[in-house]
């Protein structure tokens, strides 16, 4: 093994003390970490060129190749980034695509070099031993691209050098400048100029390597470099100082501040670094006859007295200043440390003293309040513990379920509606005791309980309770909102109607089988009334008569109940038929006017109808549509003395029909609005009240319902009503 292949393990060798040596001095600084990781490139690139020039074979040249291409493809990005940091341009290292632009292109070069032929066509045995590359296509370009990246790194030190007033920082920089120069030169005259012309020699670049750290160990030994000056005191203790605490290199830069300084000078952590510590003081830190920071320093430093510090926002501090210079183990002198101590320090002990007793004062009164709120805490203990019983102890089922949709809490009645245990309230799911048509309906109500903050009522919910039972019940679902308005939970309320179902079913079965058993006899009593009317009408007293008539008007009112319990009772059971047909309401509202024609003509009251259309066609059963208008239109004429009654019929959506019937009658009292549609209610004027069996609003509005339509009412006393209803047009 000769010169040529000891030379690459000399300089890995070399490498490899130097930048642990390097590392060592200031292991928590950017900039010794930067060194370390160029340096570890540059042996990468020195192992690789070692394979190559001991290899025997074609692939172990081939993997020497792609060592080394790890080495030499990242060392210009890490190189600059190591520049960067060495010469504090903390602006450009705070930028994410200061990072991207560094280390993109090298990861390219390196997938290149590693995974073509594109950089290293093959190589070839050389002459000297091992073997040379033959260059690929972009070869060229990839050496430019290094060339590029160690001068614009040499570019940055000399920038540094010539802007530096401080004749030990020039000594710093430039000896890093010289110990990348040379390599550098030599790398380009072995690598890059003289294979051009196909002269190679038996050494190239990497063989200088070691110089490069031996010129950057004896700045290190003799100027500090990469020692940062607060690596001269622990950084446990400078960081503790509560005193503002500047530490400055040689040209009076600030290069470490402690937290206690920022937070004087009011600014971010970090901030502070980098800016001359002469400009924070409104005097001069120096006589006018002294040269700052150079051969007078630290000599003409005040090292005791009163100045003024300026903070971030321009108020100014009145400190005592204590100061010191720092120097090399030779005892140059390379910076100084200042201590700065704000007199309002003193000021504000003082006034902590007497806040201080202030605060004894306030802490007896707590003490006193708290006395008072832990016997309230206890009240409150009783009323929490009250109303949890109670809760639980309600015959609905109740519920609250979390934004989730888990449930936290579920009364007695609830678990023993769904059997449930208490430990198994988290667990528990009210979706599945229902039925699976059911599920939508339920969630949909929840979500928009919980976003619209609305209550919802499903009545008539059907669910099979734990012992596999088909029930009833009524579901109430409400919000649970937070002072702020924030909807927290949701309340379910379920009410057992199981029973009561039961109960209305019979009713209904009750209701119609009376009415109907009721019918036949008083149809028969009816035809059995007239025909006593006809045989004995000569025979018969005028009283006898009037008798007769009036026992026949008594039986057609109860015939006419019965079939009006008859209706309401199929409808509320929905056992009703309709003959849903498309009709036209036009003819059907004429044809009910002319049945109360003699009544309007009677009462001399003016008849309106209007209509947007000469055809109105709605979806609809004539027969029980028609009902409804004579209902309406039949209590229009009934409570109206004087003044018109008014049929519009016309379109108010693009499938909606819309009826008003509106009078100039007596009108309905606010007191009996409820009752309006209520079964056997009435809401007219007390002169009228006792007409009629108080059924007929209560069967039209339920027809109109059972049609998808709705009915509603306005009604001023002494003015009119106006009664309305909708159907779906066809």
């Amino acid at each position: 093994m000769g010169i040529r292949e000891i030379l690459p393990l000399l300089s890995i060798t070399a490498n490899f003390g130097i930048g642990l040596y390097v590392y060592y001095r200031d292991p928590n600084s950017k900039v010794n970490r930067l060194f370390l990781a160029s340096i570890i490139t540059l042996i990468f690139w020195a192992a690789g060129e070692f394979l190559m020039k001991v290899a025997v074979s074609l692939p172990l040249a081939n993997f020497g190749a792609k060592l080394g291409s790890l080495g030499w493809c990242t060392s210009g990005a890490v190189y600059i980034h190591f520049c960067l940091a060495l010469t504090g341009n903390e602006t450009a290292l705070k930028k994410r695509s200061t990072y991207f632009a560094l280390y993109l292109p090298a990861i390219f070069w390196v997938c290149i070099t590693i995974f073509t032929n594109l950089v290293f066509k093959t190589f070839r045995p050389c002459p000297y031993g091992g073997y040379w590359e033959v260059r690929g296509p972009i070869r060229l370009y990839s050496m430019i691209y290094l060339a590029l990246a160690f001068f614009f790194g040499l570019i940055l030190l000399a920038n540094k050098y010539l802007k530096s007033v401080e004749v030990y920082q020039k000594r710093r920089i430039g000896s890093v400048f010289i110990a990348s120069a040379v390599p550098i030169a030599v790398g380009i005259m072995s690598d890059f100029l003289l294979p051009y012309f196909n002269i190679y020699l038996p050494v190239n670049a990497v063989a200088i390597f070691p110089f490069l750290g031996i010129v950057i160990a004896y700045a290190v030994t003799k100027y500090d470099l990469m020692t940062a000056i607060t690596s001269h005191f622990g950084h446990e203790i400078v960081s503790s100082i509560q005193d503002a605490l500047f530490i400055t290199d040689g040209a009076g830069y600030i290069e470490f501040a402690n937290q206690a300084a920022h937070k004087m000078l009011e600014y971010p952590p970090g901030k502070l670094e980098g800016i001359n510590v002469s400009t924070l003081f409104t005097e001069p830190l120096f006589s006018e006859s002294d040269k700052p920071f150079e051969n007078a320093y630290p000599g003409s430093v005040k090292s005791e007295g009163l100045n003024t510090l300026l903070t971030s926002k321009g108020s100014q501090l009145l400190v005592t200043l204590s100061t010191g210079a720092i120097r090399t183990r030779k005892g140059k002198p390379i910076g100084m440390v200042i201590v700065a101590r704000d007199l309002t320090t003193t000021a504000k002990l003082i006034e902590a003293k007497r806040k201080a007793m202030e605060v004894m004062e306030e802490l007896e009164f707590l003490r006193r309040k708290s006395e008072s709120i832990s016997k309230r805490k206890d009240k409150l203990t009783k009323e929490v513990w009250f109303l949890q019983r109670l809760i639980d102890n309600l015959p609905e089922g109740i519920i609250i379920k979390d934004m989730e949709g888990n449930t936290i809490f579920a009364n007695r009645a609830a678990r023993i509606l769904f059997g449930i245990t208490a430990g198994e309230t988290a667990s528990f799911q009210f979706e599945s005791f229902l039925p699976e048509e059911n599920h939508d309906e339920v969630k949909s109500a929840e979500a928009d309980a919980y976003l619209k903050r609305n209550t919802y009522i499903l009545d008539n919910l059907p669910v099979i309770d734990s012992n596999g039972n088909k029930r009833v019940i009524k579901l109430i679902i409400a919000p649970l909102e937070s002072y702020a308005g924030e909807t927290l939970y949701l309340l379910e309320i379920f009410a057992d109607l199981t029973e009561f179902v039961k109960l209305e079913k019979a009713r209904l079965d009750f209701v119609r089988t009376a009415a109907h058993e009721l019918r036949t006899p008083l149809t028969s009593l009816k035809l059995g009334l007239e025909v006593l009317a006809r045989e004995c009408g000569e025979i018969l007293t005028r009283e006898q008569y009037r008798t007769i008539e009036v026992l026949s008007l008594s039986i057609e009112r109860l015939s006419l109940l019965a079939k009006n319990l008859l209706d309401l009772a199929s409808l509320e059971a929905g056992l009703m038929n309709f003959n849903i047909t498309q009709i036209n309401l036009v003819p059907v509202i004429k044809d009910a006017i002319s049945l109360f024609k003699s009544e309007i003509e009677e009462k001399k009251l003016d008849i309106i109808f209007e209509s947007d259309s000469p055809v109105f066609l709605v979806d609809a059963d004539q027969y029980r549509i028609s009902e409804v208008v004579i209902n309406l239109l039949s209590n229009a004429v009934k409570f109206t003395d004087q003044g018109y009654i008014k049929i519009s019929l016309k379109r108010k959506e693009a499938n909606i029909a819309e009826i008003c019937i509106a009078d100039t009658g007596i009108g309905i009292p606010e007191d009996k609005k409820e009752m309006v549609f209520a079964k056997f209610g009435s809401a007219t004027a007390p002169r009228k009240m006792g007409e009629g069996a108080g059924l007929g609003l209560s069967i039209s509005r339920a027809i109109v319902e059972a049609h998808g339509g709705t009915m509603w009412f306005e009604s001023q006393p002494g003015v009119g009503s106006q009664f309305y209803f909708t159907l779906p047009t066809a």
